[in-house]
């Protein structure tokens, strides 16, 4: 997947799309499971939720949907490689373990918060 993927869902499956081409990635409830729940948390440090921003709840989360953050995502380099790189053989868990490493890379963006340190043993 040279090319730029956007994270796509129709009905429950999740897909990466790159032009005209899908990559099946799984299906959403597995997605769920994997990252823990339909809404996922993030947390701030007292410096990163002061700034202006970045806006918190009173105990510096940021909590948002799953489904409607990950609809549309851009998902290109290295990460798009490493999902596709995966098998959908189901794992001792019986998730695809493409369904599995996906869930990783996007909470390993989601907790990231931007820092391009963080990301750059996925994104070469």
């Amino acid at each position: 997947m040279s090319n730029q993927a956007h994270i796509r869902i129709e009905d429950e499956s999740v897909f990466l799309a790159v032009e005209d081409r899908r990559l099946d990635v799984g299906s959403l409830s597995d997605v769920y499971d994997l990252v823990g729940g339909e809404s996922y948390t993030i947390e701030y440090d007292k410096r990163a939720a002061s700034v202006p921003w970045v806006e918190t709840d009173d105990d510096r989360t940021f909590t948002f949907e799953v489904r409607e953050a990950m609809d549309g995502l851009p998902f290109g380099g290295g990460y798009a490689e490493r999902v596709a790189d995966a098998s959908m053989e189901p794992t001792e868990s019986g998730v695809p373990e493409r369904t599995e490493v996906f869930a990783d890379v996007l909470m390993q963006i989601w907790d990231s918060k931007g820092n391009p340190e963080e990301l750059a043993e996925y994104h070469e």
